[in-house]
């Protein structure tokens, strides 16, 4: 089986799925370069025998040709499933319509319901790119039972509809925990559906109650 994985986004969870995908068959990964600069988990993939061809999407024009580029290897690659991210854009969605004319397209839907904030504004402007990529794809994954619960309110007569676990999208470093139990991790992209007000105030709280603990929070966005 030969299986293509356009990763537009989310650069260490698409090399990690493109990773466990080999498993399967041949797997090559287009990839955002812009998004995807780290030299050593490229170096990584290619020990994991993950193909890479790279796209970049930092302007208009060069959004344009990364259409090309990425139909070019699908067509060269020539393979038997095409994975990809939902990514509200229209150069996305005519990539993705080509790509479903060579092969089964299966689409990553993150967020069936957009979150407050960045993401609502973004989806609410590119409703109908979102709509056209859902439309072509042959299969909608979405990631535990909350989001395809979402996804089938949206359509419940929709039967392309596949739940599958999220599974890790950090790496062991050579970082580690102080000691003790009570150290605590909040990570990931910091917008304001996350919450990070509320587990400040419940921190200050409890350590007003007298409660020792360690808070790590670690990531990026606004709400920083």
């Amino acid at each position: 089986m030969r299986i293509a994985f356009i990763a537009t986004q989310f650069a260490d969870y698409s090399a990690g799925l493109a990773e466990a995908l080999v498993q399967f068959g041949h797997t090559l990964l287009i990839i955002d370069k812009d998004r995807f600069q780290e030299d050593e988990l490229e170096s990584r993939l290619a020990r994991n025998d993950v193909a890479v061809r790279h796209v970049t999407q930092s302007s208009l024009p060069r959004r344009v040709a990364s259409v090309g580029r990425a139909i070019s290897s699908l067509a060269s690659y020539r393979p038997d499933l095409v994975i990809a991210h939902e990514h509200a854009h229209p150069h996305i969605t005519t990539m993705l319509r080509i790509a479903a004319r060579m092969a089964p397209v299966a689409l990553i839907v993150h967020d069936p319901k957009p979150h407050s904030g960045r993401d609502l504004a973004f989806a609410q402007k590119n409703s109908q790119e979102i709509q056209r990529q859902r439309s072509a794809a042959t299969f909608l994954l979405a990631h535990g039972d909350f989001c395809t619960n979402q996804l089938v309110e949206l359509s419940p007569s929709d039967r392309r509809i596949v739940s599958i676990p999220h599974g890790p999208i950090l790496l062991p470093s050579h970082q580690k925990a102080g000691p003790g139990l009570n150290s605590m991790l909040f990570f990931g992209r910091m917008e304001a559906y996350k919450g990070l007000e509320t587990l400040l105030a419940a921190a200050r709280d409890a350590r007003s109650a007298g409660a020792k603990f360690h808070l790590n929070i670690v990531g990026r966005g606004p709400e920083l």
